[in-house]
């Protein structure tokens, strides 16, 4: 089954190119009384072309969804990044517009969280749900199309790593971006995505860069098949992103069966990028993060180890009599690979 991805070209009426984007991928009809929470990337408190998603674009999304569904709860979610999302919402304009429009805004790093265990998880054990995000009945994903100094580009994909409330939980574990991204998009499911490409953003990355026109406007209901679309654009090949990569080796290869519609075809797009030596600089700078990381779980394995010698006799914990001997050297594993999404206390 091919994956509908919408491409349009822009034009001044940023309410007519969306809702007809969103129309060619097949619409988005959420039921009466829905609790409807939208993503936008704002990943910086300040303004600029191709950093942040543009707030005429969450107002003409806004105004679609109203035309179609009368009662429902409108939220727009972001957590703390170079600043308090609270004053993101407020420089950026939200503030002002939701309180205009009856649109709800969370700043979820300030959130009530539930705590999720993921048993399958790749590289996180629990994540730390916001209480908006547990309750809600559509999600939307709005992002900006950049580039990304240690992922080469960002997208939809990238824009669910917002979702984890803590700040400094977020800093942790970038040298598992991969991973983690495949983990929350798989609590996190977009009903919607869409791609703010009218400009994208040339450089280093993801809030650094030069604005570059690029005319073009991308939606899909599924979020990765939008990014291989886009990312495919720009790189020639989606799956030179490493998140991309992981995703569509993992489970999700069916992501890149896609069908374009739209007026705007398959047009290469150039974005300037960082050298290939710098680049390689922060992969190999995310390694060297990672076996850290790696180390310290050690050992706070050598600790609980430690600590279980003191209360319990060697040969009930090697003998197989509080558990199976088998399971010792799985829990080992578990506790060295993976890890907490929630705010690391040293």
């Amino acid at each position: 089954m091919k994956h509908e991805v919408a491409c349009v070209k822009a034009s001044d009426n940023i309410e007519e190119t969306l809702w007809k984007a969103i129309d060619l991928m097949g619409g988005f009809k959420p039921t009466e009384g829905s609790n409807i929470v939208i993503k936008p990337n704002l990943c910086a408190s300040h303004k600029g072309l191709g950093v942040t998603t543009d707030l005429e674009v969450i107002k003409a999304l806004v105004r679609y969804i109203r035309g179609i569904v009368k009662n429902c709860e409108i939220t727009i979610v972001e957590g703390d990044s170079d600043s308090s999302a609270t004053v993101a919402f407020q420089k950026l304009g939200y503030t002002k517009w939701a309180k205009n429009e009856g649109v709800k805004l969370q700043n979820i790093s300030e959130d009530r969280v539930v705590k999720l265990v993921l048993p399958h998880g790749k590289r996180l054990r629990t994540l730390m749900v916001p209480e908006t995000l547990l309750f809600m009945d559509y999600f939307i994903s709005v992002a900006c199309l950049k580039r990304h100094a240690a992922e080469r580009l960002t997208g939809l994909w990238k824009n669910q790593y917002g979702c984890i409330p803590e700040k400094n939980a977020r800093l942790d574990l970038h040298p598992f971006m991969s991973e983690v991204l495949f983990d929350l998009n798989s609590v996190y499911r977009a009903d919607l995505s869409i791609i703010d490409a009218r400009f994208g953003l040339e450089g280093s990355g993801p809030v650094e860069g030069t604005p570059k026109p690029v005319g073009l406007l991308i939606c899909s209901k599924n979020p990765l098949s939008a990014d291989v679309f886009a990312f495919g654009l720009v790189e020639g090949k989606a799956n030179r992103v490493p998140s991309i990569r992981y995703a569509l080796k993992h489970g999700h290869s069916d992501a890149s069966m896609i069908e374009v519609v739209g007026d705007a075809g398959n047009r290469a797009v150039s974005l300037r990028y960082i050298s290939s030596f710098q680049y390689l600089l922060y992969r190999l700078g995310m390694w060297a993060r990672r076996a850290g990381l790696y180390f310290v779980n050690i050992g706070t394995l050598f600790g609980i180890v430690a600590y279980a010698l003191r209360v319990q006799n060697f040969g009930d914990l090697a003998g197989g009599k509080l558990l199976p001997t088998a399971f010792w050297p799985k829990l080992a594993w578990h506790m060295i690979t993976k890890f907490e999404a929630s705010e690391r206390h040293n």
